[in-house]
């Protein structure tokens, strides 16, 4: 039963692989950047890099659930990219800056929503500025301390209130959000 499961969950993903896709193209295509640095045979100074796409079928074969006053946002997710980034060498703290050019300069896909920096912690939402009224919500999370770094790009037909909802208490706690 179990092997069953894993190949379904394994057949949901190359069949969603294909069909999800980010909003907007710029951070797809720094995400496809990233992720064919860290798939090179002989990489290593990307190996640590964990690059993760999860579109909203996976989440749900796996028994995921994410609820937010009583309904299950995952019902209007379309896909979850993340990018969890070791800070420790230059080309970590050079991946995260890729993903930082989004939201700044001309060119920027993404304007800010909240933003927290601490001392130890640096926290931001973000919004995608180009959108047409039928496309999904694109919403990017930035996330930061001293040794590590994560970059998460949600898609679906969310509200703000959906993925602050998501985020994890410490991720909360850093934003001064309540918990709920």
């Amino acid at each position: 039963m179990k092997r069953m499961f894993k190949m379904l969950v394994v057949m949901l993903a190359i069949v969603s692989a294909t069909s999800a896709k980010a909003q907007t193209k710029e951070f797809l295509t720094q995400f496809n950047e990233v992720k064919r640095l860290v798939e090179l045979p002989n990489s290593t100074h990307y190996k640590n890099i964990e690059i993760a796409q999860y579109p909203s079928e996976i989440l749900r074969a796996m028994g995921t659930n994410v609820s937010v006053n009583g309904r299950n946002i995952l019902n209007n997710i379309k896909v979850i990219y993340q990018v969890k980034i070791p800070l420790d060498s230059s080309y970590g703290r050079a991946t995260y800056n890729w993903f930082i050019g989004l939201t700044t300069g001309k060119q920027k896909a993404y304007e800010a929503i909240m933003s927290q920096s601490g001392q130890d912690k640096d926290i931001s939402i973000y919004k995608a500025i180009k959108k047409k009224s039928s496309q999904p919500e694109d919403y990017l999370i930035m996330y930061r301390n001293k040794t590590k770094a994560m970059v998460c790009d949600i898609v679906g037909y969310i509200k703000l209130e959906d993925v602050i909802n998501m985020l994890s208490p410490e991720l909360k706690d850093t934003l001064g959000l309540p918990n709920k």
